[in-house]
């Protein structure tokens, strides 16, 4: 069929009759799918019909997703939109990919921008309810988010990885000053391991030093950043000094 004939007819007709009873396609979402595929958006925006004669004749052949927008992730990422965009009693999420393929592509919001790691790092009891313990993965954290914490007033994040660092000289071997990857480590095992999120004195490790106390000012969040990229390095410690 061309799309001037799915216009015509109506595509909820079509995915009734033409595909009855494979559920792949009769709860087809025209605007899931142009979020998930953003390239087509301005193109098939303004006729969402043809949006779905480009799903039957091209997407479906060529294995175009359906349905990889994540509304949840989205609105995680623009939290000024999750008052407008879910349901205040269920929660449920209704609009988001409509709001994006019409607004939100077009104004540079990002579809998943949303940090879910920091944020179970930043609220540790929910970690074991949301990673995969096997594969240490990530499922629904983001979604917890839209759900829960932004009318709980739940922390975003305040995880501070360069204190976990420079509080284990193990990671700081392994990641360097990779704060993403210190993030990921004590979600998916640090955690579980029982690690400190405070090891790091950076008081002291000012103290000790006259030039770092000189360069920061008593700043011990820039102590604990030093130390992870140079201090180790060069032999400084953070435990007081013995004169």
């Amino acid at each position: 069929k061309t799309a001037q004939q799915m216009t015509d007819i109506g595509y909820e007709e079509i995915f009734t009759r033409d595909f009855n009873g494979d559920s792949a396609i009769s709860n087809f979402d025209a605007y899931s799918y142009l979020a998930g595929n953003p390239s087509l958006i301005n193109r098939y925006a303004d006729n969402i019909h043809n949006a779905v004669w480009h799903y039957l004749e091209i997407g479906l052949p060529d294995g175009l997703s359906a349905d990889s927008f994540d509304e949840y992730k989205y609105l995680a990422s623009n939290p000024s939109l999750i008052n407008q965009y879910t349901d205040e009693i269920t929660g449920e999420v209704i609009g988001a990919a409509k709001h994006y393929v019409e607004t939100g592509f077009n104004a540079g919001l990002l579809a998943d921008s949303f940090d879910e790691y920091s944020y179970l790092a930043s609220n540790p009891s929910l970690i074991n309810q949301y990673r995969d313990e096997i594969t240490g993965e990530i499922t629904g954290a983001a979604r917890h988010f839209v759900e829960t914490r932004f009318n709980q007033g739940l922390i975003e994040d305040d995880f501070d990885a360069w204190q976990y660092l420079a509080g284990h000289d193990d990671l700081i071997t392994a990641f360097g000053n990779n704060t993403t990857q210190a993030t990921k480590h004590y979600v998916i095992n640090g955690f579980e391991e029982g690690r400190v999120l405070d090891g790091f004195d950076g008081t002291t490790y000012l103290d000790n030093y006259d030039d770092l106390m000189n360069a920061f000012a008593g700043d011990v969040g820039m102590a604990a950043q030093h130390y992870v990229n140079h201090g180790f390095a060069e032999g400084r410690v953070f435990t007081p000094l013995i004169i």
